[in-house]
């Protein structure tokens, strides 16, 4: 008996499970692709969080820039203990700005905009902290000492790399991914300044010292030298000081007969009967000093060996020239010239003295000597009086008048015509 034949059976299930599989794989892979260019809710909900909580910190950072762009313009009398307040609270309103950021975990979407925010900040960090002791250092010294030099070098480079993270922080705001949907404001601690000195659109174009307003975005000055920043430090040394200082300084010393050669280190002056000498002074503290005399001696002498006048006030950072004299050097021998500046009884200042030796050599020398002129100039009713020689090998004259720097061995320079008078009291010129 023969068997029935049986139909062959499709198999159908599995091939349908096998498109299913298929077609679900498809389906994730678009998802994910779409997912990585488009972000989902999750995603864009943790990167505006981050940014919600970044907005306040860098509006933070736009003040501080108008702080410290206060700070350079300002020219008001103001103490050192506001000026050392006001730089306390930028730099450690910085330092706060920047932690407070790091502290922030920025979403992967967001982490390249997060790293030029990061590294903006770190920099205007640092250079307010740099800034701060720089300008306290320059402030605690007397002017002339070096602080104030060694402080513009500081604050110039300061600048310069505030720069670079005022860069830093438009690039921050650029890099943010346009799905946010968010213009982040663009600060500035450097403001941008073209060639002609104009004010770029983001901040103000006054410098360091200037007494220009601030801009809105607010900056640390603008490009700048450390020549520009030493006039600004110097500027505000002498209307605010962290530390008193009073100190008195001989700048230079001139004489009447001047002198026309050097021996040995000694000045060969023209031969006269007498001898004045004009004396520059300069007031290298922060307080205004009175009553100051200037005393001009001589030793040897062949009369009068001592000559004083005195200035009545001298304000910081300027300077003064005065005349002292007549002294009676005695001819052909060699003579000390000493001159002292004494403060006034009670000042905190100290003496300074200086001086050269000289000598007069007689007529009948072999010395060559050269045609001077040296012109005093009194300030009070006293008449003008010139003093010349003239040498034996030129018919013609000049006006000019030596200047020997304090502690020199002897070189001369030409100075200006000095004012002052003889015993007299006299006020101070800048």
């Amino acid at each position: 008996m023969a068997l029935a034949t049986r139909s062959p059976r499709r198999p159908t299930g599995r091939r349908w499970l096998a498109v299913g599989i298929v077609v679900t794989i498809l389906v994730l892979f678009v998802d994910a692709s779409v997912r990585s260019r488009s972000p989902g809710p999750t995603r864009q909900l943790t990167a505006s969080v981050w940014v919600d909580r970044v907005i306040p910190l860098v509006a933070a950072s736009a003040v501080q820039g108008r702080e410290l762009d206060a700070f350079f313009s300002d020219t008001s009398p103001t103490s050192g203990a506001a000026v050392r307040l006001g730089l306390d609270d930028l730099r450690s309103g910085a330092a706060s700005t920047l932690r407070r950021v790091e502290s922030l975990r920025a979403p992967s979407d967001l982490g390249d905009a997060a790293g030029l925010l990061d590294s903006c900040l770190m920099v205007r960090s640092r250079e307010a902290a740099a800034i701060t002791s720089a300008v306290v250092s320059a402030l605690s010294a007397p002017i002339g000492v070096g602080a104030i030099t060694r402080a513009s070098r500081v604050l110039a480079t300061a600048v310069t790399r505030l720069e670079v993270a005022d860069e830093a922080c438009s690039l921050f705001a650029g890099t943010l991914p346009g799905w946010l949907h968010l213009h982040m404001p663009v600060t500035a601690w450097v403001p941008a300044v073209t060639a002609g000195g104009s004010t770029g659109t983001s901040g103000s174009s006054a410098s360091p010292g200037s007494s220009s307003a601030s801009g809105s975005s607010g900056a640390a000055g603008g490009s700048t030298s450390a020549a520009a920043e030493s006039a600004f430090l110097t500027a505000l040394h002498r209307r605010v000081s962290l530390k008193t200082v009073s100190a008195v300084t001989v700048e230079a010393i001139s004489t009447t007969p001047a002198a026309v050669s050097t021996r040995n280190g000694v000045q060969i002056l023209s031969p006269d009967h007498h001898l004045e000498v004009a004396v520059v002074i300069g007031n290298t503290g922060n307080q205004t000093l009175d009553n100051l005399t200037v005393t001009a001696s001589i030793s040897p002498a062949a009369g009068a060996s001592k000559a004083s006048g005195t200035v009545s006030a001298l304000d910081p950072g300027s300077s003064y020239a005065l005349t002292v004299g007549a002294l009676d050097p005695p001819i052909g021998k060699q003579v000390t010239l000493t001159v002292t500046v004494t403060p006034a009884p009670g000042s905190t200042a100290k003496s300074r003295s200086t001086g050269f030796t000289f000598e007069m050599p007689s007529p009948n020398s072999s010395v060559p000597t050269s045609t001077s002129t040296s012109t005093s100039t009194s300030t009070s009713s006293s008449s003008t009086s010139t003093s010349t020689s003239t040498s034996s090998s030129a018919s013609s004259s000049s006006s000019s008048s030596s200047t020997v720097a304090p502690g020199s061995s002897g070189s001369t320079a030409t100075t200006s015509t000095t004012t002052g008078s003889v015993g007299t009291t006299t006020s101070p010129t800048t």
